[in-house]
């Protein structure tokens, strides 16, 4: 490329590939998808909620499942919606699965997703979420 310092041009590449990455793994609402190993920390009070945005490959049978217990009395835990994630239409490929939760009592919860086919024992990922309910 004539005229062009080749160096400077790998770097804006770069640079844009990652600002496409990161615009690619956030939400129109600016929350960033769950789609790798990750811990969340969350602080609210009690009948507060909040929601997570799960990226799942159903067609290859990978999904995120709730792997430790919990006192539903505590935390109520709902999916709200699964939507076929852009660019990925008409069928197949990744989806964003939203779950709520919202706070009954007062107490502190640690809560781990493990990003697997549900028949296999290996685990791709895992994602912790620490709840201090106040």
């Amino acid at each position: 490329m004539k005229g062009i310092n080749n160096k400077r041009f790998r770097n804006i590449s770069a640079t844009i590939l990652v600002i496409l990455c990161v615009i690619g793994s956030t939400t129109s609402l600016g929350q960033r998808l769950i789609n790798s190993d990750t811990v969340i920390r969350k602080n609210i009070r009690v009948n507060e909620g909040f929601e997570l945005k799960f990226v799942e490959c159903p067609g290859a049978g990978y999904g995120w499942s709730l792997a430790t217990p919990y006192d539903s009395t505590i935390l109520s835990v709902r999916q709200i919606s699964t939507e076929l994630m852009e660019g990925n239409y008409p069928v197949g490929g990744h989806y964003v699965k939203t779950c709520y939760f919202k706070s009954l009592k007062r107490k502190n919860l640690t809560l781990v997703y493990y990003y697997q086919r549900p028949w296999l024992r290996d685990k791709l990922f895992k994602c912790k979420i620490i709840i201090r309910i106040k």
